[in-house]
């Protein structure tokens, strides 16, 4: 197998084939290509290798008609492409594509022309991604505050990558996902949701912290494989290792319909419409909250605006109605650490309710989509 050292992402990638000893330009088109982007040179490291294994473990028929990529960058080692293929025997067994020198993978160039490479160098009619790192939801990167073990999305050494980077990433690249599965926690915010609702059909993610041990990949990774989009199964899987197997037993995970994501912005709209909402009518301690951290981030979106439609006298209805609509799949355990989640009246998309003092969080937080399409937010 032919192992190139990259000097800079910005050069063309120089893939080699993973299938043949002889290095090949393009593989021919197939049904799917998944990229799996670890971005491990963090506090997971440890875990990373074993997610590739339980994968390379458990890929079956799917992976006949697919590309299975993995670019992974783990503590004390080098950014290295991956791909995942049977050999002539039927076994699973791994190529690297491309090596790197050392470099901060969580960075929107670098992602951005690895999706470019990846699609110019493994067509398919059909493309998914899975964002394996922490995750800290919409919360920009270098605003400290007190954290239990540090999430962020995508950290790689003192690197983060933020929600609009990884967005503008994806829509330069020219790609567009089936489903965007975010193996990190905190990602199902409606601030993440609608900063990507143009770069997937489906994007899987928990409101939650999710354990070390992550998705369940021997269950899933010929899901990910399939021609379809399997987001909804996906998802089903990782509530049953959660619900009862595992030792664990606390999980929560959201499937959202991208497409729906702009109708539910009008709607949350209406609510503001020729209103202001005071601060002191806003009540938190009655609304679900799903993170775990001295400053508050993540409150049940549904909850929320179930309230301030309330406090604005607006029929919460409509709002209600094309919610429900969005969301594909939702599954939580009744608990996750010391938090206790209502499963019967929370939607499992969180949602931060801005805080007047919170003012480095607050100027970021303006700059995105869903601050800007809903334009009437109450600061608290």
């Amino acid at each position: 197998m032919l192992r190139f050292i990259l000097h800079t992402i910005a050069a063309c990638l120089l893939l080699a084939a993973c299938t043949s000893e002889e290095p090949q330009t393009f593989t021919p088109q197939k049904e799917k290509t998944v990229l799996m982007y670890i971005i491990a040179d963090n506090s997971l490291s440890q875990y990373s290798m074993r997610d590739v294994n339980r994968i390379k473990e458990n890929l079956g028929n799917n992976i006949d008609n697919a590309n299975f990529l993995i670019m992974i960058d783990r503590e004390g080692d080098t950014p290295e492409l991956l791909c995942l293929h049977k050999d002539k025997d039927g076994d699973i067994m791994e190529s690297i594509v491309a090596r790197f020198e050392e470099q901060n993978i969580a960075d929107m160039d670098f992602l951005k022309s690895t999706l470019e490479e990846v699609k110019k160098r493994f067509p398919a009619d059909k493309y998914s991604l899975d964002i394996w790192s922490h995750g800290m939801s919409w919360i920009p990167d270098n605003i400290p505050f007190y954290a239990p073990d540090s999430k962020w999305i995508g950290q790689d050494g003192n690197n983060y990558l933020n929600i609009d980077l990884l967005a503008d990433a994806i829509e330069q690249s020219g790609m567009r996902f089936d489903y965007i599965l975010f193996d990190a926690c905190l990602m199902s915010s409606i601030e993440t949701l609608y900063e990507l609702r143009n770069a997937a059909d489906r994007i899987i993610a928990s409101p939650i912290e999710i354990w070390s041990y992550s998705f369940p990949y021997e269950r899933i990774a010929d899901m990910m494989c399939d021609s379809e989009n399997r987001a909804a199964d996906i998802a089903g899987q990782y509530a049953a290792y959660y619900d009862g197997e595992s030792e664990y037993r606390t999980g929560a995970v959201t499937v959202i319909d991208c497409a729906g994501l702009e109708t539910l912005a009008a709607e949350a709209a209406k609510l503001f419409e020729g209103t202001a909402v005071k601060a002191e009518d806003i009540m938190t301690a009655d609304i679900q909250r799903y993170d775990r951290y001295t400053y508050e981030i993540m409150y049940d979106m549904k909850e929320y605006y179930v309230q301030a439609a309330e406090i604005c006298g607006k029929d919460i209805a409509p709002f209600l109605e094309q919610l429900d609509k969005t969301i594909v799949y939702r599954y939580s355990t009744d608990r996750f650490a010391n938090i206790i989640i209502d499963t019967d009246n929370t939607c499992g998309i969180g949602t931060y309710i801005p805080v007047a003092g919170y003012s480095l969080w607050n100027d970021y937080y303006a700059t995105l989509d869903w601050f800007k399409a809903v334009s009437r937010l109450p600061f608290i």
